[in-house]
């Protein structure tokens, strides 16, 4: 395992307790792969204590790097391929969203080989539907529009080129003028950001440039089997109303459970519960923290359902009684504009501070 490095982003605060479960997952199974997880330097002073002491015991470190004005106006998702565009000494990198777990060890042959990106296809086509924009960003770099396709993992639509960029695995070695692929990629991205001719490019700069990275290297890419990159995201609660929609979430989690699944990417830990993963978030900490249940770990506590949010399910559920086919362009306005209002108020959580933690996260015999 000392020719590759798992990497992934830990920014405080919203990224350090998904940090903290990739980290166990990691080291349940593979207790001796190099594991770095990256930090943007003006969040230094806010790494807690216990987090730094719990990544040097487990044996991984936190490097920091310099996001300022990288990209203007400031892009989170940049700061992955910053991590990605850092030197490293080992023969592979595979990158990681932090909001994913490692379900069980893997031999790095399965994934890297030479001059190939390996990479999970996206579940459903985005930024690219409309296939004019391609050409465009393909055009920057005076490259083709490539022939091939992908299958996308969750429509199973053929699509260009098109990859989810939270699974992704590259050589560490220079190219087309860069010192590694991932350097390649930020350029690359940074381009694209820049360019307003690009529609919508923002939140999708990094899924964009993947595909012309590669073709600007002149490397191959490996599509990855869904095992790779199991999203467990669905509708649930609320967004269930009828009959079918139950009866529709229900197949899509036979599905899941049904996949031999080397990586989970979660998205948020209430995705997990009701598939046959559920649980694994407490065994992780139990086995490498002190805390015997999640939400004391994630300092979150469970969004109680309020008055608003009855509203709003009863009056989806009105709107859904009527055929999608036959709805007035008033209530698709209002269907968009409620289902809109319900996700703000489902993300109005506040982000962890910490405090009740104690001086150290370590389980007991650490």
């Amino acid at each position: 395992m000392k020719d590759v490095s798992i990497i992934f982003v830990i920014d405080p605060p919203k990224l350090v307790t998904d940090g903290v479960l990739l980290l166990a997952s990691i080291r349940r199974h593979m207790p001796d792969i190099e594991v770095i997880g990256y930090c943007p330097q003006e969040k230094a002073e806010t790494m807690p204590a216990q987090v730094s002491e719990y990544f040097a015991a487990n044996n991984a470190e936190i490097r920091f790097i310099d996001a300022q004005d990288k990209f203007s106006p400031p892009y989170p998702h940049g700061n992955k391929l910053l991590a990605c565009a850092a030197p490293r000494d080992t023969k592979f990198t595979l990158f990681l969203d932090t909001d994913i777990v490692l379900w069980q060890p893997f031999d790095p042959a399965e994934i890297f080989a030479e001059n190939t990106v390996s990479a999970a296809p996206e579940g459903v086509m985005t930024w690219g539907k409309p296939k004019e924009n391609w050409p465009l960003v393909y055009g920057m770099f005076d490259l083709p529009v490539p022939e091939e396709t992908v299958q996308l993992a969750r429509s199973n639509a053929k699509s260009l080129p098109y990859f989810n960029a939270g699974v992704v695995g590259f050589p560490n070695v220079p190219v087309a003028g860069f010192p590694s692929f991932g350097a390649l990629w930020l350029d690359t991205a940074q381009q694209i950001d820049a360019n307003e001719e690009v529609p919508t490019r923002r939140p999708w700069v990094d899924q964009i440039a993947m595909p012309v990275a590669i073709a600007r290297a002149g490397w191959a890419y490996k599509p990855l089997e869904k095992r790779w990159n199991l999203s467990l995201s669905r509708n649930i609660g609320d967004a269930l109303v009828t009959e079918k929609d139950h009866e529709k979430a229900a197949k899509t989690i036979d599905k899941m459970n049904a996949v031999d699944a080397v990586i989970l990417h979660y998205h948020a830990s209430k995705f997990i519960y009701g598939t046959r993963y559920e649980g694994y978030f407490e065994d992780l900490a139990q086995e490498f923290t002190c805390f015997s249940k999640l939400e004391d770990l994630t300092q979150r506590k469970p969004l109680k359902k309020t008055g608003a949010l009855k509203e709003i399910k009863q009056k989806i559920k009105e709107i859904k009684s009527v055929p999608r086919k036959e709805r007035t362009d008033e209530q698709r306005s209002e269907f968009a504009a409620i289902r809109a209002k319900r996700k703000k108020i489902r993300n109005r959580v506040t982000p962890p501070s910490f405090e009740a933690w104690p001086d150290s996260i370590l389980p007991a015999e650490k």
